[in-house]
């Protein structure tokens, strides 16, 4: 079935004592690779059922490599927030960018959410059946970020994977879905009219009785391209 996740918004910082010539202050947030280190619920948290959020902030070099990971709120469970630094630094990234668009050191804050996969699928929109037969062949899971352009009346638009699941069945099987079924209230402006908008989001494809896994909120509106903002 397809679940949501709590968003997070993206906090950037420059590395702490790098010297002021060295690099730009960042405008642009570092962004985790997807599709790593998604098999590595700890056996002990499974056995115990442990499931919590686990805090972090990730130091993330100009070169896209995690330099170290601090817990800003624990999960309650000391493998949890183990495993959680210890997924990061496993992790590439996207670096910072800076006005000029030149990668500059950066600091990523996010939240994992480690969840226990359910014995059943709850009630939704979305059915199981929806589930695109490879991917489940294959036991592929996994966070797919979209966002999609929505008209004055609230009909969908064209639909775009901004952060991939690793998996392109289940980046494409999301659009489709999202443009086939979902319905939209369309924005409005400082008049109450409605107007064109752009909605982001992200879905959770999760396989009944599937291994648990984790993944890493990042705000879906910071994934946003310029160019797909502006509406034709």
């Amino acid at each position: 079935m397809i679940g949501g996740l709590v968003v997070l918004a993206l906090q950037v910082a420059g590395l702490p004592g790098a010297p002021a010539e060295a690099s730009a202050p960042a405008v642009t947030p570092p962004v985790p690779h997807t599709g790593e280190g998604s098999d590595e619920y700890p056996p002990e948290a499974v056995r115990l059922k442990h499931q919590g959020s686990v805090e972090f902030t990730v130091q993330v070099g100009a070169d896209g490599r995690p330099v170290s990971c601090a817990i800003r709120r624990s999960s309650g469970y000391p493998e949890l927030d183990a495993a959680s630094c210890a997924a990061m630094m496993k992790r590439g990234f996207d670096p910072a960018l800076d006005a000029k668009r030149k990668p500059v050191a950066g600091a990523y804050a996010g939240q994992i959410a480690w969840t226990l996969p359910q014995e059943r699928t709850g009630q939704s929109w979305q059915m199981q059946a929806d589930y695109p037969l490879e991917a489940e062949r294959k036991g592929h899971q996994g966070v797919v970020y979209y966002a999609i352009q929505v008209s004055r009346e609230g009909r969908s638009g064209r639909c775009i994977v901004t952060l991939s699941s690793g998996w392109p069945e289940l980046d494409s099987a999301t659009c489709q879905l999202i443009s086939a079924r979902a319905r939209f209230t369309p924005g409005t402006n400082e008049k109450g009219e409605p107007v064109a908008s752009i909605y982001a989001a992200r879905v959770r494809w999760a396989l009944p009785g599937g291994r648990p896994f984790q993944s890493v909120d990042v705000d879906p509106k910071s994934l946003i391209p310029p160019d797909f903002a502006k509406q034709p």
